[in-house]
């Protein structure tokens, strides 16, 4: 209980953190700073285009976020909840796909293409695990995973 209680303080405590830097950055671009912002948060925001500095809160979002299922799975103990927090880590990743897909954030196209093919072998993961806790079809799985790799190339 003492983890779980700690665990939380941090999370709140780090998404604070995340709050204010964002804030930070948003007002430093609206003041025409961005340059500065760029010097200054280069280790969050470098390798990005410059429409898209949010996009490290938007992947922090999604590790918060499955992180949470996973947790929530350890401690889960009926096979019907456990198929559903994976459900929701599914679908968790399968959005984060499609976003990376529509806006292509980084400034590069194989930093794109790399981060869309780790979005798919998760999506993939988190389908085969679904696989494993349910009766569902292996088949469905790679038809889903076949879409998602196509749609990027």
């Amino acid at each position: 209980m003492m983890l779980l209680l700690f665990s939380s303080l941090l999370i709140i405590i780090v998404t604070f953190i995340l709050l204010g830097t964002w804030r930070n950055i948003s007002n430093m671009k609206k003041n025409t700073k961005f340059e500065e912002a760029k010097v200054f948060y280069n280790f969050l925001i470098l390798g990005y285009k410059d429409d898209y500095f949010v996009w490290p809160f938007v992947i922090w979002v999604k590790k918060f976020l499955t992180t949470s299922f996973v947790v929530l799975i350890g401690i889960s103990t009926n096979r019907d909840v456990i198929l559903f927090y994976l459900q929701w880590i599914s679908i968790i990743h399968l959005i984060h796909v499609f976003l990376q897909i529509i806006y292509k954030p980084y400034e590069f196209d194989s930093l794109n293409n790399l981060e869309l093919l780790n979005l798919g072998l998760r999506t993939f993961k988190s389908l085969f695990l679904q696989m494993t806790f349910s009766d569902w079809n292996p088949f469905i799985t790679w038809i889903l995973f076949a879409i998602v790799y196509r749609c990027h190339y």
